[in-house]
């Protein structure tokens, strides 16, 4: 009896490891995490700045990133494999779907000025899919990966917010344009390190053109940058929390193995934003 009751426990124990391990592969794999990451930066500039929480536009944001990020990423399999896809891809599929309807939902409630901004965004993510000159996409042309991604974030992140709160756009918010640029592109720079060995060289990515030792050593740089500008725009507590994320992030990225574990960059790396927002709530605004 007992030795049942210990194998029915272990069974069980199983189910939960794998039902947890599903539902992990899950929040990565529909990009849940990155636009957690996204919404995150978005609710440092509204706190920062001491503006309301609009619903419409930090859903949007949400499930925007979610929608485009899917899109990039599991439109070219779909159309290449509609008929094979896996159980897992299906899921996201109806997954980016309910998404999507749910960015209608809070879309259609913002002004047409708001809107605008991530209209930009959408032209980026239908033309990094879909061809749009010389039979060629956004992805396949060399150097622009990294910068069109890091825009993007900048939109959402900073961009549409001054335009949605009619913000005055003085140099201190064109320092934090800068700011989020060069950050998002420091966090992209340990992705294209992972994906060195399958990346096509004509991309020519940072690691393909530098290496990988001066791609850490450039991301840290970047992330220096980032510092400096908190320092001048902040008071001693909000950058003194920034140094700690940073300083993590940086040793983070360049004890980082040329073939990093499965979730290393895209669960550690990207919650690099989510950190800084709990630490901001933790000890300043707490």
């Amino acid at each position: 009896m007992l030795c049942s009751l210990h194998f029915i426990n272990f069974i069980s124990f199983l189910f939960v490891v794998k039902a947890l391990r599903f539902l992990f592969n899950f929040y990565i794999d529909a990009s849940i995490h990155v636009a957690l990451a996204v919404y995150a930066l978005f609710y440092l500039f509204i706190v920062k700045h001491n503006l309301p929480y609009s619903e419409a536009l930090a859903y949007t944001i949400f499930y925007g990133t979610i929608t485009g990020y899917n899109f990039v990423k599991y439109a070219p399999v779909a159309k290449l494999h509609h008929k094979s896809l896996t159980k897992n891809l299906r899921f996201i599929q109806l997954f980016s779907l309910i998404n999507f309807v749910a960015l209608i939902y809070y879309a259609v409630q913002l002004p047409i000025k708001t809107l605008s901004c991530f209209f930009l965004g959408t032209l980026i993510v239908f033309a990094y899919v879909f061809p749009v000159f010389k039979r060629r996409n956004l992805r396949s042309v060399g150097k622009l990966k990294i910068y069109l991604v890091a825009f993007s974030w900048t939109i959402a992140v900073v961009i549409a917010p001054v335009v949605h709160y009619n913000i005055t756009l003085e140099y201190q918010l064109m320092l934090e344009v800068i700011q989020v640029f060069v950050l998002v592109v420091a966090l992209i720079i340990p992705f294209d390190i992972r994906d060195l060995q399958y990346d096509n060289s004509l991309l020519e990515t940072i690691p393909q053109k530098i290496g990988i030792k001066q791609s850490k050593i450039a991301a840290c740089l970047l992330l220096g940058v980032y510092l400096v500008i908190d320092v001048v725009l902040n008071n001693k507590t909000y950058y003194l929390v920034s140094l700690l994320v940073i300083a993590l992030t940086c040793f983070t990225i360049y004890k980082m193995p040329n073939k990093p574990a499965k979730y290393y960059c895209s669960f550690g790396i990207e919650s690099v934003p989510v950190l800084k927002l709990l630490l901001y709530l933790l000890f300043i605004v707490g």
